[in-house]
């Protein structure tokens, strides 16, 4: 076997997969995150998350922000993908994907059942999708 294909395979091992928790007809890049809450770490939930390079900070669904009940601490005014322009409350939250920790992210929330994976965290990471293989991952790695 020669190397090339060795550091193929090892590096297909690491990546993600993508997932149909958006659309059934267009996979997209995913994955679950733990989501707690700074002021009370023992208050917390697992989310699937899509990576959306359009999104300028990251969302999370509002049934899960409110079950970790965080303090709300700013408006802020938001021009969904739809174009529809909203005001929405910024939420402090810790995110943590595989060991990787996010402490005291700001985010909005939506009302989908999945999250987005924003600019406000992948700009601090390499982002690779394979997208005819229809497998992702970020350098430094999360997992």
């Amino acid at each position: 076997m020669c190397l090339l294909h060795l550091i193929s395979l090892t590096l297909r091992i690491y990546m993600l997969k993508y997932g149909t928790v958006q659309s059934s007809v267009t996979p997209a890049p995913e994955i679950e995150i733990e989501v707690s809450s700074p002021t009370d770490p023992l208050r917390r939930a697992t989310v699937i998350c899509i990576v959306d390079t359009a999104a300028t900070v990251s969302v999370l669904p509002r049934q899960v922000i409110a079950s970790l009940q965080p303090l709300d601490y700013r408006k802020c005014r938001i021009q969904w993908g739809s174009g529809v322009v909203a005001s929405n409350r910024w939420y402090c939250v810790n995110l943590k994907v595989g060991p990787v920790r996010f402490p005291e992210l700001w985010v909005v929330t939506n009302e989908k059942e999945y999250g987005l994976i924003g600019r406000d965290l992948l700009n601090t990471h390499l982002l690779l999708c394979n997208g005819p293989e229809r497998r992702w991952r970020v350098e430094p790695s999360w997992l």
